[in-house]
């Protein structure tokens, strides 16, 4: 970050048996809230799996939900408030259970570790769509966030270019989002985390 310059970092759900909010990581959160840091997170293979069945289909989701949850109930999201989390996948799992969640809120150890509340977090996070263009995923998605902080992703090429074709298509004519927030979500929302790429787009023309 400080000598290469980066623009953000993409950080794995956890590693091993360990989730991302779990306080080996504690350091390394510390240095990049320090730097105001923009994080991708994104789900690694569980380590606990399940048989016959691609870990892209469950586990990744669940993973990413339970990389949330570890961050909230470990304070992470408290402590380093400079962080800029992009959620991929659109929260995984996440916010089909925020309801759930946020009924510890007022509760220990919520009240020292979460205590502005989960909603309240969650609204602070940025969502990509990756994989998530689907009847069932975005109306949970707008109730934890609004469009603002929803942002493009395709997954491509762990996706095939058919499921990308398929997910842009649904995404402009089935999504309920207008014109105008497509346009925010395609790029418009993602700029001002990203300063000097938006620079140089501008100036690429």
């Amino acid at each position: 970050l400080d000598d290469l310059g980066m623009d953000g970092v993409l950080l794995p759900s956890g590693v091993g048996p360990d989730l991302i909010g779990a306080e080996r990581f504690d350091s390394v959160l510390a240095a990049m809230n320090d730097r105001a840091v923009v994080i991708h997170l994104h789900p690694t293979k569980s380590h606990i799996g399940i048989p016959n069945l691609s870990p892209a289909v469950v586990d990744f989701p669940v993973e990413t939900t339970r990389a949330i949850g570890s961050l909230l109930a470990s304070g992470a999201l408290e402590r380093y408030e400079n962080l800029t989390w992009v959620i991929a996948h659109g929260g995984g799992c996440f916010p089909y259970i925020a309801g759930r969640v946020a009924r510890s809120d007022g509760a220990e150890p919520f009240t020292t570790t979460a205590p502005q509340g989960t909603l309240a977090y969650l609204r602070r996070m940025y969502f990509d769509v990756a994989v998530t263009c689907h009847p069932n995923a975005f109306p949970s998605l707008r109730t934890v966030t609004d469009t603002d902080h929803i942002v493009f992703g395709t997954d491509y090429p762990a996706f095939s270019q058919q499921d990308v074709d398929e997910a842009m298509a649904f995404l402009v004519n089935e999504s309920g989002f207008t014109d105008d927030e497509l346009v925010a979500i395609a790029s418009k929302n993602i700029k001002p985390l990203f300063p000097r790429l938006t620079a140089d787009m501008a100036a690429a023309g």
